[in-house]
Parts: structure tokens; C-alpha cells; sequence
């Protein structure tokens, strides 16, 4: 749900009601995955440095959208971190539910047009 702020008459969000990003399908996804796979990539959390394995939630990827109210000022930038390092970072505090079993899972990516 957005709501409009009387000030200064533009949406708000609150965290219960912001649209979910869907991550676009890029074409090196498989490459990279396959690398992944391999051993040639690895990532390390952006919290404490250390390199994240495959396992259970991790790794868990941090995007942050600039400008998010203008699509044409906006930039994306994805951060890598282990689950619990973001659990005691304190980000998204209370609002923070992607780690519960009730959460639904992400269904598919979105193709590149």
C-alpha cells in the first residue's frame, strides 16, 4: 500500500507494504553460477570480510537502489554478507522477515526484454 504524503504530495512506503524487486535475468547468469560452482568465484561479506560458502540462506546478496523515486537518476549496486551478519547489523530492524520460514520464495526470474 502507498500512501500520499500531504507535504509533499508523494508516496510513501513503509516496509510491510514496498514492492518486491525481482532480479532480471542476466545472460552470463549461467557462467557465473557455473564459476561459482567451480571455485573460481567466491564471495566475501560485505560486514566482516570473511568469504561466504553455500549454505543454508547464504550467501545473501544486499541491493541498494539510489534514488529510488527516479528511474532515470537510480543506481544499483549488489552487496554480498552471511545471514547472521546482517541479522546483527540491525538492518531492516523489526521489518526485517526474509529469513522466516513464512516468507514466500522468489518464483523465477524476470527476462531481459
Amino acid at each position: 500500500m502507498t500512501r500520499k504524503s500531504p507535504a509533499a504530495g508523494k508516496r510513501q512506503y513503509d516496509c510491510a507494504t514496498m514492492p518486491l524487486f525481482r532480479r532480471k535475468r542476466h545472460p552470463l547468469d549461467e557462467q557465473v553460477q557455473q564459476a561459482v560452482a567451480e571455485g573460481r568465484i567466491t564471495y566475501q561479506c560485505v560486514y566482516c570480510k570473511e568469504g561466504i560458502e553455500p549454505a543454508g540462506f547464504d550467501p545473501c546478496a544486499v541491493i541498494v537502489v539510489t534514488n529510488f523515486d527516479d528511474e532515470n537518476a537510480g543506481r544499483e549496486q549488489v552487496l554480498f554478507a552471511h545471514e547472521d551478519c546482517i541479522r546483527q547489523s540491525g538492518l531492516g530492524g523489526d521489518e526485517l522477515r526474509v529469513f522466516e520460514d513464512e516468507y514466500p520464495p522468489m518464483e523465477g526470474l524476470v527476462p531481459l526484454e
